[in-house]
């Protein structure tokens, strides 16, 4: 092989292992957000439970 097609090949290489590292970062940060949406779902969520039905005492006396 040709140094030319040596450097071609070379090249080609390691815009393939480039690209791919790109999209593998890409596909991690996708999974990342995922998470904090759920988790952000699921703390919006809790706010909703937390708060006492009209006439439900929020306090919870533990005197014996």
């Amino acid at each position: 092989m040709s140094d030319l097609a040596t450097s071609a090949v070379i090249a080609s290489q390691s815009q393939t292992q480039a690209s791919m590292a790109t999209a593998m970062l890409k596909m991690g940060q996708q999974q990342d957000q995922a998470v904090v949406n759920m988790l952000s779902q699921a703390v919006e969520a809790g706010k909703a439970q937390a708060a006492a039905p009209a006439g439900m005492g929020s306090r919870v006396d533990l005197r014996v």
